[in-house]
């Protein structure tokens, strides 16, 4: 039993960090005796729905851009769908952690699904893939936040042993979302139009507020009372310390990147001077943004130290690849179906149910692995392998292959990343003591999120530069050939309007380009996998 005259905290601990939780829920006596409670019950309803809503958001885009470029006649400008999105959930993900225990939990809940709802309101009133894009970058600030609150507040409710439960459920609660997104998604977008596709999820959203603001507490005063009344005192000096410089050219610098590579021999060459000033200025804003966290920053987004030694190096690398493989993959596939096989979006849709649901499959196999025999490395690399595969197997995808044999080819990808997802993690966290995890978390999600973004634009790039050579070459000697490709190349819906004596040109040259893409989608999974042979492989007992 602990002295009556010392505190149950130690006086530094900070408010609302993970040490501080850890003080007050990690004994044993605490585990034993712990219930959830009805609120804890209601709240996670409440993160559920945030959660859903982030698995729902990532296949109904990938399940309907191509029938919105074909809408708004920019098929060539779809990939920034979902890049807008990613760019800015990416940059202001890291951030939720900071605000949420500056601003109190239940405000930063509420604003993440409030800018999201905002966002994805806009998106289905748009009325120009410029308006679209915009909402998706509104939603992606909000998105940032949603998978990451929910994270935030089950910590604060939860004690840290019983939190491995809540993460398997969270799991299953993203992967039954993205198969709701591929299905209904798909559904809405051929019956009623893709704008329902947004639109159904305002519902929900406003669910998720209503019950967040109700039951989620603001802070943790009830736990730590005395941190909560000095830290009213001191919010205003507190907000100064929020990283902002770091996070816009961290915004800035990636904006300028995605911009180059969706712009480069796409829209113009890659050697024109605007395509050459993107680059230029990504160089300098990401520059900055190193320079601030390394110079200025009081509490920068990512410390330098978090980005030395071999663990950290090749953990980033790894995600950074695993990030890439996997969202070019998930970019691709959907274009292949529609673009190929001239199928709709809800036939799309149903096609990306099951293999939606392999990843929380995949997750659960990896947890269950991990706690056995902590063969962390040996997940990752089998995960990545299975995700090279997968990649691999889309590449010989034509007209003639049959139902059961893409479905069975869809699968690994989804049940690769269940595996290397949470195992990659742990591999960052082996790697940092206690009070480092929070940090090394945000680290490894920052740099998937980025491998995400880039493998989207590299992959719509690929596609995009082969379709151009490959058309203007087998049109060359068609009387229209300008007029076909520019027709093509922005909407996947004007193949089907083609004569049927170009028909089949354009299809083969489509499928061309699209090999191209899963070949990249293969390298960045084999790049992932090669990163894993220079990582730990357990879990340093602490």
């Amino acid at each position: 039993m602990a002295a009556e005259n010392r505190p149950l905290l130690p006086k530094n601990a900070p408010f609302g960090t993970t040490d501080a939780i850890e003080s007050l829920t990690s004994s044993p006596k605490n585990v034993d005796e712990w219930k959830p409670s009805k609120r804890l019950r209601w709240v996670q309803i409440a993160t559920w729905a945030n959660i859903f809503l982030s698995g729902f958001d990532t296949t109904i885009a990938l399940s309907t851009y191509a029938v919105i470029g074909s809408e708004f006649d920019a098929a060539n400008q779809v990939s920034w769908i979902s890049t807008a999105y990613l760019i800015t959930a990416t940059a202001f993900q890291p951030l939720y952690g900071s605000f949420s225990d500056i601003l109190g939990r239940r405000d930063c809940f509420v604003a993440s699904i409030s800018l999201f709802l905002s966002g994805t309101t806009l998106c289905g009133l748009a009325s120009s893939m410029w308006m679209l894009n915009i909402g998706r970058g509104m939603a992606g600030i909000g998105g940032g936040g949603l998978f990451t609150m929910a994270t935030i507040i089950l910590s604060d409710m939860v004690p840290f042993h019983k939190r491995g439960f809540y993460q398997a459920a969270n799991n299953t609660v993203y992967g039954f979302g993205t198969a709701c997104g591929a299905s209904i998604g798909g559904l809405l977008a051929s019956k009623l139009g893709w704008r329902f596709g947004f639109l159904f999820q305002i519902p929900i959203c406003l669910f998720g507020i209503v019950i967040g603001y109700v039951l989620i507490p603001q802070n943790n005063s009830k736990l730590f009372p005395e941190q909560a009344r000095s830290e009213r005192v001191d919010n205003r000096e507190r907000l100064k310390r929020l990283d902002i410089l770091g996070a816009g050219n961290l915004i800035i610098g990636l904006a300028m990147l995605l911009a180059a590579l969706n712009m480069g021999g796409n829209v113009v060459p890659w050697n024109s001077i605007r395509v050459i000033g993107f680059f230029v200025a990504s160089t300098i804003f990401l520059c900055s943004f190193l320079l601030v966290e390394t110079n200025m920053a009081q509490y920068p987004i990512i410390p330098m130290r978090m980005l030395r030694g071999r663990v950290a190096v090749v953990s980033i690398f790894l995600n950074v690849f695993a990030g890439m493989a996997v969202y070019s993959y998930m970019f691709l596939i959907p274009l292949f179906f529609q673009a190929v096989l001239l199928e709709s979006p809800a036939n799309v849709g149903v096609r990306l149910i099951l293999p939606s649901i392999m990843f929380p499959i995949g997750g659960f196999v990896s947890g269950w692995i991990m706690s056995r025999w902590n063969l962390l490395a040996h997940l990752v690399r089998t995960g990545t392998v299975i995700v090279a595969a997968g990649c691999a197997l889309a590449m010989i995808f034509n007209e003639k292959t049959s139902y059961w044999e893409y479905f069975a080819c869809l699968l690994p990808v989804n049940f690769g990343q269940g595996l290397v997802y949470p195992s990659s993690l742990f591999l960052m966290l082996a790697g940092f003591t206690q009070k480092d995890q929070a940090i090394a978390t945000s680290t490894v999600y920052l740099f998937r999120n980025v491998g995400s973004v880039m493998g989207v634009a590299i992959g719509s790039a690929i596609v995009q530069n082969a379709l151009l050579k490959k058309l203007s070459a087998s049109l060359a000697d068609v009387p229209d050939a300008e007029k076909i490709i520019h027709a093509v190349r922005h909407s996947v819906e004007a193949i089907c309007d083609i004569s049927l004596e170009y028909r089949s040109v354009v299809i083969t040259c489509y499928l061309d380009s699209l090999r191209y893409g899963f070949a990249a989608c293969t390298f960045f999974a084999a790049l992932a996998f090669l990163s894993s042979f220079f990582g730990k492989n357990s879990i340093q007992n602490r």
